[in-house]
């Protein structure tokens, strides 16, 4: 990817001042442009490469200058398949190769380990992120990772035919209020001609939520795919929406590689770098799927069978390109400032500016 991907990070690492305004002669104006012309000129010296244009031993030399090489880089990883890139890359071993050390560490929560910095990256939902972001949470999205992986399940014999037919009832899902599977929730209903609050959400232990369902406590619940597919297969549960698979979303990413803004800054080569694993890590996925299901099961990154692991894969598009997942950002950003998620005063193109800042491209290896 060749165009203006490294326009945020150029911007970032630029040094630009401003001419100070005032009763000066003419003299010193000249000066003072004379100045900024110096200065913009230096900065243009210090314009971030491009890995895709370099040898590999110009971008180890390049990354060896920057004040993370030799660190160890923290992956922050909430397990499962949608968000394994980041382990993905490490059991394949391409961090290595690079001379980078990489500690994947287990959580839950991604947006405060990046925005802390406990974590330098991480997988997660662009629904789960984004307003984070728009709240002043420095991460930025510098890679695609797949579509989608939930859904919106009920009781295949509760009559339910709609998300209208939800209106006034009580809804479960399995990440808190204002998580990614509530939002997800909201652009059901609004992408249905339903109000945000069409109904009541509340958080359900995936592992309570059929007993929840046959109870009546609720009447649906977000689902992972993977979780709910036994109780889909034996009769249990119908899909009523679905990201992974309705044609109005099965298109858009779900997970993106997110990094602290401030590594990015200060760490551009390295931070390409470690974007390029991450996104081959995908892509040797979306060309591997057999082996790349045996390997998730083999370092724990998920569990169950292999044959259901083959078949979760088979269900998302891993190779899901840049354009579609600026496309799904404005797409949410839309909904959530439509909704009030977001606040008014942002419009699409700046919450996408701030959070989309694609660092490398996918490529097949085949």
């Amino acid at each position: 990817m060749k165009r203006k991907v490294f326009a945020a990070l150029l911007a970032c690492v630029m040094t630009v001042s401003l001419a100070a305004c005032g009763n000066t002669s003419d003299s010193s104006s000249d000066k003072s442009d004379a100045k900024e012309s110096t200065k913009q000129e230096e900065s243009t010296d210090k314009e971030v490469a491009d890995i895709s244009k370099m040898t590999d031993d110009e971008i180890k030399a390049a990354m060896e200058k920057e004040p993370a090489w030799g660190t160890t880089i923290t992956a922050e990883y909430d397990g499962g398949d949608c968000t394994c890139g980041t382990h993905m890359a490490k059991a394949l071993g391409y961090y290595d190769k690079w001379g980078i050390n990489v500690d994947i560490a287990a959580g839950t929560e991604i947006t405060e380990a990046l925005g802390s910095g406990k974590a330098q990256m991480g997988v997660h939902h662009i629904a789960h992120m984004l307003v984070p972001i728009t709240n002043g949470m420095d991460i930025v999205f510098t890679g695609s990772a797949q579509t989608g992986c939930k859904s919106l399940y009920v009781l295949a014999n509760s009559g339910i035919e709609s998300t209208k037919d939800l209106e006034g009832t009580t809804v479960g899902m399995d990440s808190p209020i204002g998580g990614s599977s509530h939002n997800m929730i909201i652009r059901f209903f609004l992408a249905d001609g339903l109000k945000s609050d069409a109904a009541t959400c509340v958080q359900v232990e995936s592992s309570a939520a059929i007993q929840s369902l046959q109870s009546g406590e609720i009447k649906a619940c977000l689902l992972s795919d993977r979780f709910a597919k036994k109780f889909v297969d034996d009769g249990t549960l119908k899909v009523l929406r679905s990201i992974t698979w309705d044609d109005d979303f099965k298109d858009e990413t779900c997970c993106v590689l997110a990094m602290q803004g401030k590594f990015v800054k200060e760490n551009p080569v390295m931070a390409q770098v470690l974007t390029k694993c991450v996104m081959d890590a995908y892509m040797y996925i979306y060309d591997n799927k057999d082996e790349a299901a045996q390997i998730m099961l083999d370092e724990g990154m998920v569990s169950g069978d292999l044959e259901l692991t083959k078949y979760m894969l088979d269900q998302q598009n891993w190779s899901v390109s840049y354009d579609d997942t600026k496309k799904t950002i404005e797409n949410v950003a839309e909904d959530y400032i439509k909704a009030g998620i977001i606040s008014s005063d942002w419009t699409v193109d700046k919450v996408v500016e701030t959070a989309w800042q694609p660092l490398a491209s996918k490529e097949s290896a085949k």
